[in-house]
């Protein structure tokens, strides 16, 4: 890693799970990688006595920043939460089993040289998506694709972008159908990855992908509200034309047409602009207030080797005058 950036790797787990296996040798071997780096472990709040336990171990790593989020926060939140506090130019999230079986250094570099976001992949699938999940793959605007991995690494700017979208949980997970951002597969080898917990990544996965399709479904609704309006329009079209042009008309029935065409045009207009304003705000609303980090465990230094004031005093100036 080129010593003019700083990279932030951030491993984060499922609901249930602790600290990382390896955690000691996977921290020393990205230290001995990078020469300015920063790990953003996140565990759940129910996890703090395993924290406090290992106090002396995590206290020794350097460069450590550990989370403590709620226990309710799913991973797509937690991933949303880790990289709106890593600090580094090159942002890398991951998970704790592909951390100790990928080369995290080696996506942090492409993504930093490349400028692009590289994604994980599988040679191959290796299990299915849950049967609901293939409907709302089309509805939704993710390419959700199970060879995908959980290993992402971002550039800082890309990073900025995906942030400022309600949607940041997904964004740092999937591929967007529509997005500026260029994407790119790093295939690796998936002999010693495991899918843990895939039922449980299963549900959060799906309601993530109800959440964040909302707005797609509510402009959909309001589409068939305006052909609703259309219909309702030419009805009462219809009504006036056999009123002027046809003279056995039974009594009160262009009356009853008008009404009911009226009241359908009134609903139809108002799903629609109430539909499309609610999308509208879902789209542009922030979720960050679901989230919550109740403490930061951490020792970082990025300056240890830095001059005072990160300033070099240079003594050849000093004519004596001075005090």
């Amino acid at each position: 890693m080129s010593v003019e950036h700083l990279a932030s790797f951030c491993i984060i787990g499922d609901q249930e799970e602790s600290l990382p296996e390896g955690l000691t040798e996977l921290v020393r071997r990205i230290a001995s990688e990078n020469l300015h780096y920063e790990v953003i472990l996140v565990v759940g709040e129910s996890r703090r006595p395993e924290l406090v336990a290992a106090g002396r171990r995590l206290a020794a790593l350097p460069n450590l920043r550990t989370l403590v989020v709620t226990d309710g926060t799913n991973p797509y939140r937690r991933r949303r939460i880790a990289a709106s506090e890593a600090l580094g130019d090159v942002v890398v999230l991951t998970d704790h089993d592909e951390a100790g079986a990928l080369d995290l250094t080696a996506f942090a570099q492409e993504a930093l040289t490349t400028g692009r976001i590289v994604m994980g992949s599988r040679a191959r699938a290796r299990a299915a998506l849950l049967a609901l999940h293939g409907p709302l793959r089309l509805l939704t605007g993710y390419r959700v694709d199970t060879r995908d991995l959980r290993t992402l690494a971002l550039p800082r700017t890309s990073l900025t972008r995906l942030l400022a979208r309600p949607t940041a949980g997904l964004d740092l997970r999937f591929e967007p159908k529509r997005t500026p951002e260029r994407y790119v597969r790093k295939v690796v080898e998936d002999g010693r990855l495991t899918d843990r917990l895939l039922r449980g990544r299963r549900i959060d996965l799906l309601a993530e992908l109800v959440s964040a399709s909302g707005p797609r479904f509510l402009k959909g609704f309001a589409v068939l509200a305006l052909f609703t309006l259309t219909a309702a329009v030419g009805y009462a079209v219809y009504a006036i034309g056999a009123l002027l042009l046809l003279d056995d008309l039974q009594p009160g029935w262009f009356t009853i047409s008008m009404v009911l065409s009226g009241l359908m045009a009134f609903l139809s207009m108002w799903a629609t602009i109430g539909c499309l304003a609610q999308a509208h705000i879902l789209e542009r609303l922030d979720s960050r207030h679901r989230d919550e980090i109740i403490e930061e465990m951490g020792a970082i230094s990025f300056f240890r080797d830095a001059d005072p004031l990160n300033v070099a005093i240079d003594d050849s100036s000093d004519d004596g005058t001075r005090p």
